[in-house]
């Protein structure tokens, strides 16, 4: 062993044993005991963990996602009596997972009725539900320009506007739709 090894070795033994003996009560020079042990009293800090304080999350109530929670309930607009029955038989398709001829029997009812906001909100929500977002955006603004489109309609169109343009990632545009909604009710 080299002399700076065992030097290295010796300092290593006394920083290791000098707590140990001041605790004990030892003291370097002399062999007197204390009258009083004395104790060494190590003072740690606390712990800090930096960062915000949370609240475990049983204890938090999550607030509802307004674009996830269900469509608003309306009172279905009018339509001429041909586009209404083939609006009708389109439900009924729609139900029993025929999407395709459901939308063919939309697709007729439109150009049976054109101006009817009712058509255009059901094609809106038919393509809200296959997840083709921006037709059922297109579909509800169809509606929205309809001039005879009644106010709970309207407040369902701008809820699927929202939607849909939430689904397509579209934050800040869904948030502004979403206060249309909530001025039209």
């Amino acid at each position: 062993m080299g002399f700076h090894s065992l030097v290295s070795f010796r300092l290593q033994s006394l920083v290791i044993l000098l707590p140990i003996l001041l605790a004990s009560g030892c003291e370097t020079g002399g062999s007197e005991t204390p009258s009083e042990p004395s104790t060494l009293v190590l003072e740690t800090p606390p712990i800090v963990i930096p960062g915000p304080v949370v609240a475990p999350l049983d204890s938090v109530p999550v607030p509802p996602n307004i674009f996830e929670a269900p469509l608003p309930a309306y009172t279905p607009g009018p339509a001429s009596r041909p586009a209404q029955r083939l609006l009708d038989k389109a439900k009924d398709e729609w139900t029993l997972s025929h999407r395709d001829q459901a939308f063919a029997l939309l697709d007729r009812a439109f150009r049976i009725d054109s101006q009817s906001a009712e058509i255009s909100l059901r094609h809106s929500q038919a393509y809200f539900e296959i997840a083709q977002y921006q037709k059922a955006e297109n579909w509800a603004r169809r509606a929205i320009g309809n001039s005879l489109i009644a106010p709970d309609q309207l407040h369902l169109a701008w809820h699927l506007i929202a939607r849909a343009r939430y689904r397509l990632g579209d934050q800040d545009g869904a948030h502004k739709a979403m206060e249309k909604a909530q001025q039209s009710e």
